[in-house]
């Protein structure tokens, strides 16, 4: 991984051109953009940005503000249900967090990058990397009509979330918890978790309380 400042990186990345476009697509106008500093895994491939500028506000207000540029990602949320308890479980993804350090219990997620536009695409390819899980596009459904902000006031985080459901044996789920999968060459160490439903809301991270939250709405009923 490389840190340094690389302008042309920022300017010419689709990241960094979409929160342009949503910026001024709200009446804003973007001045003195300075760019703080690039991390990249090579020398193409644009990872986040730090950014320091003015925003000229529709009311003619001119405020300085910085910014992460990570670009979009999704998220999606298992849903299983076994016939013979008829409860409803979900498996999720355990790995260690650079924000405090702990392990995090997460749903599988993943970011979108320069060369993959399609979400769908995406979100199959974490399912499979992260629960080593095939799912059809057809079983993959959106949990909202677009994506969620997750922290605006620092970052251009916006998240897809989307669910699928099956119905599963209970020795298929319990056989898949703890497994262990993840993408070392990227420094991923994952363990897969099994829970209920009902016990995600207890886990207190976004990933968690928005994914369960959406779900809960889009099937109309509370877990």
């Amino acid at each position: 991984m490389q840190f340094n400042i690389n302008r042309h990186m920022v300017f010419d990345d689709p990241k960094f051109k979409c929160w342009k476009r949503r910026i001024e697509a709200n009446g804003n106008i973007l001045k003195n953009i300075e760019v703080l500093a690039t991390i990249s895994r090579d020398q193409n491939n644009l990872l986040v940005a730090f950014l320091d500028c003015r925003l000229l506000t529709p009311e003619g207000i001119e405020i300085p503000r910085y910014i992460a540029i990570r670009g979009e990602s999704v998220v999606i949320v298992p849903m299983f249900t076994c016939p013979e308890n008829k409860e409803i479980y979900t498996l999720m993804v355990k790995q260690h967090r650079i924000g405090d350090g702990d392990y995090n219990i997460e749903f599988p997620a993943g970011s979108t990058n320069s060369m993959e536009d399609d979400l769908k695409v995406i979100a199959l390819r974490e399912l499979q990397e992260e629960l080593h899980i095939n799912v059809s596009p057809e079983e993959l459904r959106p949990l909202a009509s677009g994506p969620i902000s997750i922290n605006s006031g620092l970052s251009d985080d916006r998240v897809y979330f989307f669910y699928f459901e099956r119905k599963v044996p209970l020795a298929f789920l319990k056989e898949m918890d703890g497994r262990k999968t993840g993408c070392p060459e990227d420094y991923e160490y994952i363990c897969i978790k099994l829970l209920k439903m009902s016990e995600v809301s207890n886990i207190l991270n976004s990933s968690a309380l928005i994914g369960v939250k959406l779900l809960e709405r889009a099937l109309n009923r509370v877990f």
